[in-house]
């Protein structure tokens, strides 16, 4: 039960913040979990992707390389490469 009460609390919180940024919404609870949660979750995932990253490069197991354009580009790392299947 403790999964589904962390998961309540999350989906509360994303419904919540979307609701702040377009509180004129309405919408299905399909369109609730498509539009609201998902836009939710990959603005969260947007933001902490850059220190996770950096934590996977520190560590070995993601490498950043400079792609055609400049841009980085990640890729698995060496200690990843080294991992046992």
């Amino acid at each position: 039960m403790g999964d589904d009460s962390q998961l309540e609390d999350e989906l509360e919180q994303e419904i919540l913040a979307y609701l702040d940024a377009n509180p004129e919404a309405a919408d299905s609870i399909d369109g609730v979990l498509h539009s609201w949660i998902v836009q939710q979750r990959f603005y969260r995932g947007l933001r902490a992707l850059g220190p996770v990253l950096d934590r996977l490069v520190a560590v070995g197991d993601v490498e950043r390389v400079l792609g055609p354009d400049g841009r980085p580009l990640f890729r698995a790392g060496p200690r990843y490469r080294r991992r046992p299947v």
